[in-house]
């Protein structure tokens, strides 16, 4: 997925393909059983104006970058 497409989707799915994204790994597998609700809420504003500044780049490079300086 790229940022562009990410930030096509409705604001109201945004957060519910963040949640779904920092709760799986690169192999596809599970992470946690239990998602940090409220840093994650954090996440979905930087990755946002994260991807606005580089729109043809990787939604999921763009979360990894994120997830390593919120969580």
């Amino acid at each position: 997925m790229s940022c562009a497409e990410f930030l096509a989707l409705d604001d109201v799915v945004k957060p519910k393909v963040v949640y779904w994204a920092v709760g799986y790994n690169s192999e596809g597998k599970p992470k946690e059983a239990v998602v940090d609700v409220e840093a994650t809420e954090r996440l979905i504003p930087a990755i946002v104006t994260a991807c606005q500044a580089a729109p043809k780049q990787s939604f999921w490079d763009k979360l990894k970058g994120e997830v390593k300086k919120i969580l």
